[in-house]
């Protein structure tokens, strides 16, 4: 795992592979995820983009 800090008791983030919580690190960084970089991780980390919507990091109504 990597993050220690505030996803040390979460299991979804467990759960992803070390690139997946390295790309959901940085999304979690961005004040303002552009959408084409939102549909890019629905098409290519579908795992990253359900734990942000699942999360309430991003609108479901985005990726649509």
């Amino acid at each position: 795992m990597i993050d220690g800090g505030k996803h040390d008791d979460d299991p979804a983030f467990r759960m992803l592979s070390r690139d997946e919580q390295l790309a959901l690190l940085i999304l979690e960084k961005q004040q303002n995820i552009p959408k084409w970089l939102i549909k890019h991780t629905e098409n290519y980390q579908p795992s990253v983009f359900k734990y942000l919507i699942a999360k309430g990091l991003i609108p479901q109504r985005v990726g649509a």
